[in-house]
């Protein structure tokens, strides 16, 4: 949209000859120096004030998907007014000019399924409501399980939908069980291979190795070896383990 403001401010308020004359600031004292105010087009929602640009009061927000992309075209509008807003194409909108009071407002797009939210708008702030939408139709979730689950486990057709992305195929397999109709349960570790194991449904492998001919261990931990010994303690054998970090 175009700016609705064209009027400028002054750099230079002190000087009572200066003046605004659509978007320059003009003295006449000595000579006829113009000078340009720094604001000569805010954008939509914005307004010019001692040469910068800021928001006026409304509401403002950024509307993505669920692996954070900005989402062009979606429509925000306010129920109840007829204010709205197409985003931008970084996913931004701003509706401004209404009066305060307390409001429901929806982003919608094709493709998404639409997202309502409310705000309490004092008329003197400006409200941030952002929106992320998800895939209509779907019952994928962010953690690669499916609303319809009775216990959350990991399914490959969800992989790029809602923001459900495994790490790769290997361990979209692993995890899936190669695409068997129960998955392993979300959150469950699995061994991605002989020195690596992984969280289903989602993170990268981590290192996990077990040195050959000794107790030695790495787990997940950063600087953490573990050591496993087999004691006699208090009478009975025991398992002892030591673990040692930096």
């Amino acid at each position: 949209m175009t700016n609705p403001d064209t009027a400028c401010t002054c750099q230079n308020k002190k000087k009572r000859d200066y003046y605004c004359s659509g978007t320059l600031c003009t003295y006449t004292v000595t000579n006829t120096k113009t000078v340009r105010s720094g604001c000569n087009n805010c954008g939509y929602c914005k307004t010019c004030s001692d040469g910068t640009c800021i928001d006026k009061p409304g509401v403002k927000g950024e509307v993505t998907d669920a692996f954070d992309v900005s989402i062009q075209g979606a429509e925000v509008n306010i129920l109840g007014l007829d204010k709205s807003d197409t985003t931008d194409a970084s996913g931004n909108y701003f509706i401004c000019e209404f009066p305060a009071g307390t409001y429901d407002i929806v982003a919608s797009k094709n493709t998404f399924s639409p997202l309502r939210k409310d705000f309490t708008f004092d008329g003197s702030t400006m409200v941030t409501r952002d929106f992320v939408l998800y895939t209509a139709g779907s019952e994928c979730q962010q953690d690669c399980s499916k609303t319809s689950d009775e216990i959350p486990v990991c399914h490959m057709d969800c992989e790029g939908i809602n923001g459900c992305r495994f790490y790769d195929d290997t361990l979209m397999n692993i995890c899936t069980r190669e695409g068997k109709m129960i998955g392993v349960p979300v959150g469950n570790t699995v061994s991605y291979n002989e020195t690596y194991k992984a969280t289903c449904c989602e993170g990268s492998p981590y290192f996990y190795k077990k040195i050959p001919g000794t107790s030695l261990v790495f787990p997940e931990s950063e600087n953490h070896v573990r050591i496993t010994r087999i004691v006699f303690f208090r009478g009975q054998f025991a398992r002892m383990i030591v673990d040692m970090f930096k």
